[in-house]
């Protein structure tokens, strides 16, 4: 099911490259990450990426909310947004070479659905075909 929704949002997005961080994120990362070799380098972009599609692995949420409290004292945060449906359709919108995004509300919330970190927290086969993506009229 991960995979239908990659496909999905290659569809959206025009192209394969789904989790590519942008070149100036890559170069802020690159700062940190001198003395990384270059798979090591590759899988934290792979990370970046999939934080910025909102797809956290498990207790990353918890974690980002317990670091985001500590660092807003000092009006810094490590990660300036909120993984909510509304950013999650920005970030699409953003990437789509033509803006449109999604076409619908049920069908942004198919693929965040799809692309859940846990296998177990994906709609099965059935599941997904009873969505109300495809039961609109």
């Amino acid at each position: 099911m991960w995979s239908v929704g990659v496909v999905i949002l290659e569809l959206v997005l025009g192209t394969p490259d789904v989790f590519q961080v942008s070149s100036r994120t890559r170069a802020l990362l690159d700062q940190h990450l001198e003395d990384w070799n270059e798979s090591l380098k590759e899988l934290a972009y792979k990370l970046r990426s999939f934080m910025e599609m909102c797809i956290l692995s498990p207790g990353v949420t918890s974690k980002l909310h317990q670091t985001r409290a500590k660092y807003d004292q000092a009006s810094v945060s490590p990660a300036p947004w909120k993984c909510s449906e509304e950013f999650f359709s920005r970030q699409i919108k953003n990437r789509d070479p033509l803006k449109i995004g999604f076409p619908n509300i049920w069908a942004l919330r198919l693929v965040r659905e799809l692309l859940q970190w846990n296998p177990e927290d994906r709609p099965s086969v059935d599941e997904a075909l009873k969505h109300p993506y495809f039961s609109q009229r």
